[in-house]
């Protein structure tokens, strides 16, 4: 069984499009925009990362993926990402998957746990992929 290595941030969401602007041009600091999901400060890793079991992944344009990212859309908000859970337990876990823009951002991953809601309410930046065991 595979699984993934991620922090958890939960209701994190970037307020100011022109700082998600600077982010997305920042690609010394942020080389993906997920990049941003990782803190900076005050964490321990050994007690912060934490390992999942890999949740079902659904590939999104750029633009619904940037959405997941940095504000707290409703699942609802974002057409591809609303068919795609469109029968399903939206309670889940999951990962969203950047599938165009730029090279950086193409395969760019994070995990979302929306907890019951119709938001990404809990999310993370993937930081490694372990093998399989």
């Amino acid at each position: 069984m595979k699984t993934i290595d991620i922090i958890l941030r939960r209701k994190f969401v970037i307020m100011n499009e022109d700082r998600c602007k600077e982010i997305e041009a920042d690609t010394e600091e942020f080389p993906r925009i997920s990049d941003v999901l990782i803190p900076k400060s005050d964490f321990d890793p050994k007690l912060d990362r934490c390992d999942v079991i890999e949740p079902r992944t659904i590939n999104l344009p750029y633009k619904e993926f940037r959405e997941l990212v940095f504000f707290l859309p409703y699942f609802t908000d974002l057409p591809i990402l609303s068919l795609a859970l469109a029968g399903k337990e939206t309670s889940l876990p999951f990962i969203a998957r950047c599938i165009d823009g730029d090279d950086s951002s193409i395969g760019d991953e994070i995990f979302i746990d929306p907890q019951g809601f119709e938001y990404p309410r809990y999310k993370s930046a993937i930081l490694r992929r372990a093998k399989a065991a």
